[in-house]
């Protein structure tokens, strides 16, 4: 029986796409941190490790645009579908972190709170998602270099609000995130 683990990232960002990664794989001998409590070296280095050792895996993708069109629950759930049906191997189930099911998914699914940290598949598809979503915002970074997305990827921090206050938004803003509504970009 083949198990893989979903998780996303980006839900909460002013900015950027929500990413959802599904990986199926047999967990080595040690338990594999979610995502959030790795440093960066240490999330790369177990990416590689991650993609080279699972029998499958693949990235979903909702960007910005579908989150302010359908909010960020559906997008989440959303990029989750479109990252299992990239999935080429037969999986007999799904661990979802969190706690809803994905739409228009014909398997079995578990949804589980807290996944990532409970669950070395969940953990691993955490793993996959932040690395992707952080290179996405890094490549971002480079076309709108003033919001400073490398740094903080587009999340909340200080500088990005001072610089939404004063530049305004782009494209790639969630628009139904920004409380203040300032020019676009």
């Amino acid at each position: 029986m083949i198990i893989a683990g979903v998780d996303e990232t980006g839900r909460g960002s002013l900015a950027g796409p929500v990413v959802s990664a599904v990986v199926a794989w047999s967990p080595p001998g040690f338990f594999v941190k979610e995502s959030k409590s790795l440093k960066p070296k240490e999330r790369e280095k177990l990416y590689s490790y991650i993609l080279e050792s699972s029998i499958d895996w693949s990235v979903g993708i909702a960007e910005a645009d579908e989150v302010d069109a359908l909010n960020i629950k559906e997008a989440t759930l959303l990029s989750m579908k479109r990252a299992v049906d990239k999935i080429k191997s037969p999986i007999n189930a799904l661990i979802v972190d969190g706690c809803h099911l994905i739409n228009n998914i014909w398997l079995m699914q578990i949804a589980t709170p807290k996944g990532d940290l409970l669950n070395p598949v969940v953990a691993a598809a955490s793993i996959i998602a932040k690395v992707t979503r952080d290179r996405i915002m890094t490549d971002l970074s480079t076309e709108f270099p003033i919001y400073r997305w490398n740094a903080n990827k587009g999340y909340a921090t200080n500088y990005h609000l001072k610089v939404i206050r004063e530049y305004g938004l782009c494209k790639h803003h969630r628009k139904s995130f920004i409380h203040e509504k300032p020019d676009s970009r």
